[in-house]
């Protein structure tokens, strides 16, 4: 997870250039709800069958994008110590 997108695990295929919208849960809680993504590429993992989807932010809200920076932030600086 970045400022910028989120890679995850499906077991819905996907395809590059779809739209998407997310709506999750930070690990503080925090809800990100509405955020709109596009699909910029899905790999089927043959492991599981699953798809690995890497999805671009295209519309974050400022206050989603003050929550996503600030856990993101507090993460590094968790690793770092």
């Amino acid at each position: 997870m970045s400022e910028g997108g989120v890679r995850l695990h499906s077991g819905t295929p996907a395809e590059a250039g779809k739209s998407i919208l997310l709506n999750f849960s930070l690990p503080t809680g925090e809800q990100m709800k509405d955020l709109s993504a596009s699909v910029v590429r899905a790999a089927l993992l043959e492991e599981d069958g699953g798809t690995q989807i890497n999805l671009k932010f295209t519309e974050i809200s400022e206050n989603n994008m003050n929550a996503l920076s600030s856990f993101l932030y507090n993460k590094l600086a968790e690793e770092k110590d």
